[in-house]
C-alpha cells in the first residue's frame, strides 16, 4: 500500500461515494495545478508531488477492487498504530499474552515488559536486553524554513489566518530569517492587519535589502493605498536588482500614470511590453495606458470632461487606437476602455446634421414665399419675372442650403462651436494658416 492516505489527500470521509471522489479530485487539481508555476522551488516540487498523489487517489478510489484493497490495508495500519499508541499496562498485557501464546518463548516485542528486560540482563543476554528496551522516536523540531513552507502552502490555498500562524512560528524559531518575515507580512496584509504588515515588511527589507521579491511586494503594498510615490521607490529598487523584470517595470508605469505623468508611464509600459510581449497582464496595462494617453491630448470642458475639439486631436486618437488594435488585447476592462474611446472618436468624425433647431421657421418661410410672395409678384406681369427667379434662387433654395451648411459638419466642429474659448484653447490644436504657410515655405540657408 502507498504511504499516502488518499482520503486525507482528497479531504474525504472513507465512506464517500464516487461522485464525491470525482468532485474532490477536481477541486484538488485546481488548487495544486495553480502552484506548479510558483516562483518558490519548494512549492513547485510539493505541487508536482501532490498532483501525482491526486491522480493515484483517483485511480484507486474509483476502482472498487483497488479501493477495497486500500481500505483493508488502511485498516490494518490503523490497528497497528493503535497498538503502538496504547498505554504501558496494555503494552505489557499484550506482550505477555503474545509470549503465552508462543509458550513463553519467541522473539520479544518492541514494547517488552521491563521485568523481562531486567531478567534478561541478569541472565547476561546482552542482545536480548537491547531488544527489550523500547525505541522511542523523538520528532525533530521544525526549522524556520519548514514553517515558512507550511505558511506558503496555506497562503496559496487562501487560508491566510493559518498562513499567518505558521509564519509567526517561523519567525519565533529564527527572527533573522527574512523570508519568514516576508511571509508573515503577506499573511498579515491579506488578513487586513496593514499596521503589522508594514512593520513585518520593514523587517524583511532590513534583513535582506537586496531581495527583489520583497521590494516588489512592498511596492504592491503601497500602491494598493495609492501611495504611488513610495511604491515607485520600491519598484525601482526591485528593477535595479533585476532590470529584466517586466512586471515590475509595468507597475512603475501604472504608478506614474496614476500620478499624472502619462507620457513617462507609457514609455515604461511600452518597454515592459517589448520585454515581455506574451504577458497578457502587461499588454492590458499598456493598452489602458494608451487610452489614457489619447484622452490626455483632448480638450477639457469646464467640469473636466475630455472632448475632441480639433482635427489634430481626432488624428492623434485614430493613430493610437490602431496601436491598441495591434496589441490584440484580451482583457475585458482594457477592451471596454478602448471601445469607449473609439465611440467618442466615431461621434467626433461623423458628418451629419447635429441640430434641427430652426427648421420650423425655414418651412414657414418657404410656404410664405410659395403662396404669398410669388403670387403677388405674378400680378406685376412679365416685368416681375426676374424678381420671381431671384426670389426662388435666393430664398427658396439659398436659405435652406445655408441652414443645412451651418449644421451639417463633423462632430468635433459642432462641439467646438458650442464650447467657450477657454475650453477650445485646451488640448492639441490644429495649426493656424500662418503656421501652415511657414511649414510650406522652403528653409532659407545661410548662404541662400
Amino acid at each position: 500500500m502507498s504511504d499516502v492516505d488518499f482520503y486525507e489527500i482528497l479531504e474525504l470521509a472513507p465512506d464517500a461515494d464516487d461522485a464525491a471522489v470525482t468532485a474532490a479530485v477536481a477541486a484538488q487539481r485546481r488548487i495544486w495545478q495553480a502552484r506548479t508555476g510558483h516562483p518558490r522551488l519548494e512549492t513547485r516540487q510539493l505541487a508536482e508531488q501532490r498532483m501525482a498523489d491526486v491522480s493515484e487517489a483517483e485511480r484507486v478510489l474509483l476502482d472498487p477492487t483497488a479501493r477495497a484493497a486500500f481500505d483493508r490495508a488502511r485498516a490494518e495500519i490503523g490497528i497497528a498504530a493503535a497498538a503502538d499508541e496504547a498505554p504501558e499496562p496494555e503494552r505489557r498485557t499484550s506482550a505477555a499474552n503474545d509470549r503465552a501464546a508462543h509458550g513463553g518463548a519467541g522473539p520479544r516485542t518492541r514494547y517488552a515488559d521491563p521485568e523481562d528486560s531486567r531478567a534478561g540482563e541478569d541472565a547476561g543476554g546482552e542482545e536480548s536486553t537491547r531488544a527489550a528496551r523500547p525505541v522511542r522516536q523523538v520528532p525533530a523540531q521544525r526549522s524556520s524554513q519548514d514553517w515558512t513552507s507550511i505558511a506558503a502552502d496555506y497562503y496559496e490555498r487562501g487560508a491566510y489566518d493559518h498562513a499567518r500562524t505558521a509564519a509567526q512560528q517561523a519567525v519565533g524559531v529564527d527572527q533573522e530569517d527574512a523570508s519568514a518575515w516576508q511571509m508573515l507580512a503577506l499573511a498579515s496584509w491579506q488578513t487586513g492587519d496593514r499596521a503589522s504588515a508594514q512593520f513585518e515588511f520593514s523587517e524583511a527589507e532590513r534583513l535582506d535589502p537586496h531581495n527583489e521579491w520583497t521590494q516588489a511586494c512592498i511596492g504592491d503594498f503601497h500602491s494598493e493605498v495609492q501611495a504611488y510615490a513610495v511604491a515607485i521607490v520600491h519598484y525601482r529598487r526591485a528593477l535595479a536588482i533585476d532590470p529584466t523584470n517586466a512586471p515590475v517595470r509595468s507597475m512603475i508605469g501604472v504608478c506614474l500614470i496614476e500620478q499624472g505623468q502619462i507620457d513617462a508611464g507609457c514609455l515604461e509600459l511600452e518597454r515592459a511590453h517589448r520585454d515581455a510581449p506574451g504577458d497578457a497582464e502587461i499588454t492590458a496595462r499598456y493598452a489602458g495606458a494608451l487610452t489614457d494617453l489619447i484622452r490626455s491630448r483632448w480638450s477639457r470642458t469646464l467640469d473636466g470632461t475630455p472632448v475632441i475639439l480639433s482635427q489634430a486631436q481626432l488624428d492623434y486618437a485614430t493613430t493610437y487606437l490602431a496601436q491598441i488594435d495591434a496589441l490584440h488585447v484580451q482583457d475585458e476592462v482594457a477592451l471596454a476602455h478602448a471601445a469607449q474611446v473609439r465611440g467618442m472618436v466615431q461621434h467626433a468624425s461623423t458628418v451629419k446634421i447635429h441640430s434641427w433647431k430652426g427648421i420650423g421657421w425655414i418651412i414657414f418661410l418657404e410656404l410664405a414665399l410659395l403662396f404669398v410672395v410669388l403670387p403677388l409678384l405674378g400680378l406685376a406681369g412679365d416685368a416681375a419675372i426676374w424678381w420671381r427667379i431671384l426670389v426662388v434662387v435666393v430664398f427658396v433654395l439659398g436659405v435652406p442650403a445655408l441652414w443645412v451648411w451651418s449644421r451639417i459638419k463633423p462632430g468635433w466642429k459642432w462641439y467646438r462651436a458650442q464650447q467657450p474659448a477657454a475650453v477650445r484653447a485646451t488640448g492639441l490644436q490644429d495649426p493656424t494658416r500662418s503656421e501652415l504657410r511657414r511649414a510650406d515655405e522652403p528653409a532659407v540657408t545661410a548662404g541662400g
